[in-house]
């Protein structure tokens, strides 16, 4: 199965994915990112159970939220991206601990918003399954915030450090979830999640840079964790674990002789709101990916960020509110 293969409707010219293609490669680059997402309808609902579950331990397993055929779709094209070095110059593909150093093998690769660089990926069942749940878990005003894929390679991909993800925007709060499919089997031999069962309820804890280094672009948690409560979650390929942006969370190193991808969307309600006392230690750090993003934006970048980040995201809810014209 291709993913794109139902991007392109022709059977009504007058939606914006006959006109995508119509235009060429100018036209999907510009319009893809409008044209309807919810090519595939939800095909999973969370139950009452699995709702109380969420709210009460800050996170949820599900076995499946996409199809085995999608999965492997996903992987093949991570990891051309990852060839490709899909974003590097923009900031948006970088190693999460060691920076830019030549003489450090890559050990926890992360590509931001992979779908700036592949419009396929706005058109998946996970996309559609992930926000059908950001919905249920947060409200029906629940927006995508931002998606990222990790790549951990055979035998030395390093553990993800425990954390909480309203560490990185803490001078900001938002309800937010994140959604983390791995395109494989997830175990604890090759980098499986781990969560604190019910550390949501409590207050965002202090972080630091990954070993206090401020060229790491990872955060760590760097109070007291009691671990007592600490759960292993083991995942087939295309399962997911559900999470709060509060609750702590881990991922193990990748000691198996394959590499280990996931592909994680995050969901959030608005309004944001801005702390009254914020946290600084995202402040703190000068990473590499930061100073190529300055010198991406600075080159004329900030187009390109404006058109994805306000025009292309109005749009979409214009679409969304017309989707019976855009889908049908």
């Amino acid at each position: 199965m291709r993913l794109d293969d139902d991007i392109v409707n022709t059977k009504h010219p007058w939606q914006l994915r006959w006109w995508a293609q119509q235009f060429g490669g100018w036209g999907r680059a510009l319009l893809a990112p409008i044209a309807g997402a919810a090519i595939h309808p939800p095909s999973l609902t969370l139950t009452l159970e699995q709702t109380a579950t969420f709210h009460e331990n800050g996170f949820l397993t599900l076995p499946a939220i996409s199809t085995a055929d999608e999965v492997a779709s996903l992987r093949a094209l991570f990891e051309r991206l990852l060839q490709s070095k899909a974003g590097f110059h923009e900031g948006a593909q970088f190693d999460l601990l060691n920076g830019d150093d030549p003489d450090v093998p890559n050990r926890l690769v992360q590509i931001c918003d992979p779908d700036n660089y592949e419009v396929q990926l706005r058109h998946t069942l996970f996309r559609t399954n992930a926000l059908a749940i950001a919905k249920q878990l947060l409200g029906e005003g629940a927006q995508p915030a931002f998606s990222h894929a990790i790549f951990k390679p055979a035998y030395y991909g390093a553990p993800t450090p425990w954390h909480q993800d309203d560490a990185f925007h803490a001078d900001l709060y938002y309800p937010q979830i994140s959604i983390w499919m791995p395109l494989q089997d997830a175990t604890t031999t090759n980098g499986c999640m781990h969560f604190v069962q019910g550390s949501h309820h409590g207050e965002l804890l202090a972080h630091r840079p990954y070993n206090d280094d401020t060229g790491a672009h990872a955060l760590e948690c760097c109070a007291e964790i009691d671990l007592r409560n600490a759960v292993a979650c083991p995942l087939a390929g295309g399962g997911c674990a559900i999470h709060a942006g509060r609750t702590l969370h881990y991922a193990g190193a990748n000691e198996a002789d394959a590499g280990r991808w996931a592909y994680i969307l995050a969901f959030y309600l608005p309004p944001r709101r801005r702390r009254v006392q914020a946290r600084a230690w995202s402040d703190r750090r000068r990473t590499a990916d930061m100073a190529r993003r300055r010198v991406w934006l600075h080159r004329g970048g900030w187009l390109v960020h404006f058109w994805r980040t306000e025009i292309c995201n109005r749009l979409r809810r214009v679409r969304d509110q017309l989707g019976w014209l855009l889908i049908h």
